[in-house]
């Protein structure tokens, strides 16, 4: 058996995991930020929650970035998003030039960190990197430090360690840590192994991008991460609401 069917046989199967604490511990310490609420009434309803809320910038409009702004601007914990994922088909399209100006103004509205994803192509390492060379350094130079800024790791031909080393080489300042796609163009889990590879600048912070809390995926995925990386800073997204439709 290889280890990812043993990892899914463990899942089925064991009431523990390999190191010693419950499945149901797992995701306890992640950090989970509800997605796809730029709606007005969902955006009340998680706000009012005090839930960690995640926003594609290609997405908003004058109103949901002035809500994103007042949100930040009280202290609520926000994830930015670029929105990339929705060009995929058409990566040239993507309105890079209004995500820098939605990125400037939630990290200037904000007096608590925020999580920022930088630029992608869902499911292309390639065009990935020529994003990155083109709009990442005009992303980073409006994110102040105080805030998070994570690379997406898309996979392909080069190894994720490779990757991430020619990324690093196209950005003017560090990253501050990853953010690994675990819905459309998925990161393998048995690939976050290689990070024990990636360059020892990065930050061990990681944020899995489309994936619930609750999921046996991302239990597989920490078990895997717990390998390489044991101290790492984790948090996910998940459009949770939707997922509930039609569950009473």
């Amino acid at each position: 058996m290889d280890a990812s069917a043993h990892t899914q046989a463990w899942l089925s199967e064991s009431p523990t995991d390999l190191f010693g604490f419950s499945k149901s511990a797992l995701g306890a310490g992640v950090q989970k930020f509800a997605s796809g609420v730029l709606a007005p009434a969902i955006w009340e309803g998680y706000r009012r929650a005090g839930n960690p809320m995640c926003i594609a910038a290609s997405e908003t409009n004058p109103a949901s970035l002035t809500r994103a702004c007042e949100f930040v601007r009280a202290g609520g914990e926000l994830m930015v998003d670029s929105g990339a994922f929705i060009w995929r088909s058409a990566p040239e399209r993507t309105p890079w030039a209004k995500i820098v100006e939605v990125y400037r103004a939630i990290s200037e509205a904000a007096t608590v960190p925020v999580v920022f994803i930088l630029p992608d192509v869902v499911g292309s390492q390639d065009k990935t990197l020529d994003a990155l060379g083109t709009w990442g350094n005009a992303i980073l130079s409006v994110i102040d430090r105080k805030h998070q800024a994570l690379m997406p790791v898309q996979t392909g031909d080069m190894t994720p360690e490779v990757f991430v080393t020619k990324a690093l080489a196209l950005l003017k300042r560090p990253m501050d840590g990853l953010a690994l796609p675990s819905n459309a163009a998925a990161f393998p889990p048995e690939l976050i192994k290689h990070l024990a590879r990636v360059p020892a600048s990065v930050p061990h912070r990681l944020h899995f991008l489309g994936i619930s809390r609750n999921s046996r995926g991302l239990q597989s995925r920490l078990i895997h991460l717990n390998s390489v990386w044991p101290d790492a800073v984790v948090s996910c997204d998940a459009c949770e609401h939707r997922a509930l439709v039609g569950d009473g």
